[in-house]
Parts: structure tokens; sequence; C-alpha cells
């Protein structure tokens, strides 16, 4: 005899099991939901989503707990959509890493009017501005030398008058990719060596 089993909630039925909107995938059911397949009392292998309110789960770095924690809200890609910028809120960060130096990050969506919908398991990155500031002075890192008696010191080289290089010491601020910020000790105008004299 066949089984009915009500759900009690109306939605798209997936086989298998969902952690953390990772989906397992069929395959480890395949054999266990064949005619004479076993499964074990409890076991999870049917998730039914409602596909109406849409969250993320990020797997955030613990170099990056302190700066994201104090944020509200950022910008969501789905790896099927790539072109697709979503607003997104932080609703969650678990107080206790998930693994090792990854702490987990729950986002709660808000798709654009007339967007398709990603779907459960769908992968995706996350975007965060943490730090803003307009007409900052920058420069490239590989510009920008460490002190041996002081990796804290920071100095680049710029050009005298007379075109000399001469050794200038900096104050710097964030670091962003490949670029980092000069808070004192430059000028906007003054030319910055790209490698140190003598390279």
């Amino acid at each position: 005899d066949k089984m009915k089993t009500p759900s009690p909630i109306n939605g798209t039925i997936f086989i298998g099991k969902f952690d953390r909107g990772q989906w397992s995938g069929t395959k480890p059911f395949e054999q266990k939901l064949k005619k004479g397949g076993v499964l074990k009392p409890h076991e999870e292998f049917v998730t039914i989503s409602p596909l109406k309110r849409i969250q993320a789960r990020i797997n955030l770095p613990e170099k990056h707990f302190h700066e994201v924690s104090k944020m509200s809200e950022g910008k969501l890609t789905a790896t099927i959509y790539p072109k697709l910028e979503i607003d997104c809120k932080i609703k969650k960060i678990s107080k206790f890493p998930i693994s090792p130096n990854v702490f987990d990050l729950i986002l709660d969506v808000n798709l654009p009017n007339g967007s398709a919908a990603p779907v459960p398991g769908n992968s995706c990155s996350l975007e965060i501005v943490t730090y803003e500031k307009k007409n900052a002075l920058s420069l490239p890192v590989s510009s920008v030398f460490k002190e041996d008696h002081d990796a804290e010191l920071r100095f680049v080289y710029i050009l005298s008058p007379k075109g000399k290089p001469i050794k200038k010491r900096i104050k710097v601020g964030k670091t962003s990719g490949l670029s980092i910020e000069v808070l004192s000790g430059l000028k906007p105008s003054q030319e910055v060596l790209k490698d140190k004299p003598g390279n």
C-alpha cells in the first residue's frame, strides 16, 4: 500500500536535506528510496521549501568578524544570476565558530520586483562596505615599505626637486586589495617611486 503523508505547508519538494543552505543532493538517497531500500528511523530525506521567504547563509572568515559585526546590510550576488545585485540585511552572526576560523552569517534577502528568485542550494557571494572615505589618498601596497627594526613604521621614496630619491616616513590606514590608505606624510602632488631605488 502507498503511504500518504500530509504536509504542514505548501511548497516545493526536494529529495535530500539541507545543511546551512547547502543541499545534499539526491544521490545519498537513491538506493534507499528504491523498492526494498531502507531508511533509518527518523532519517531526514525530504525537504519542503515554501520559497516565499529567502535567506542566505554565508561563511564569515574570523578575520572579518569584527568589521562585519558592526554592519547591517550589504549586496548579495547569486552565482546563477551574476549580474543581479540583491539587497540584503544581516539578521544574525553566530557567537561561536561553526568550524575553525569560520562563523555563520545569516542574511535576509530582498529581491527586486520582477526578479527571478534563486532556489534553495544556489551558491552566492556577499559584498559589504566596511570602510569608506571620500578623497582618500592611497598607494599600491608594493610601493610602501616597512622598517627592518619596526614593521609598524612605513615609508616610501619620493623624488626631490632635483630628481633624486628621498626616503619619506608616512602613516598608513586601511588596506583594500592591492591598495593602502595614506593618512599623513604625503601630499597628493608628490610623486612616489614604484620601487626602491636601485631595484
